[in-house]
């Protein structure tokens, strides 16, 4: 359900629903490459880090690209929040049956 929660923060970040500070921090962090990759449209970046590898994967900046980034397609491809929630759920459901 954390990692969910953490979805749902840089689903917000992405569509500019969250405050601006957060999306500040991951504007500059979208690829953007001419390549026909299947997930270069929906993935972000992985920041470069400065301090010990250790303390920086456990950040926000760090982890939330990480949950984002292994999320299926079809939950990026989602315009909205509440779409996004069913598209979740109705995946739990049809694995948990």
């Amino acid at each position: 359900m954390r990692q969910f929660q953490k979805a749902i923060v840089m689903f917000k970040i992405i569509n500019s629903l969250a405050p601006p500070y957060l999306i500040e921090m991951f504007t500059s962090k979208v690829t953007l490459n001419n390549y026909g990759l299947r997930s270069s449209d929906y993935d972000l970046e992985l920041p470069k880090y400065r301090t010990n590898y250790r303390y920086y994967k456990n950040s926000f900046a760090f982890s939330g690209i990480k949950v984002w980034n292994a999320l299926p397609r079809y939950f990026k491809e989602e315009r909205s929040l509440k779409s996004l929630k069913e598209a979740y759920y109705q995946h739990l459901l049809s694995n948990w049956l």
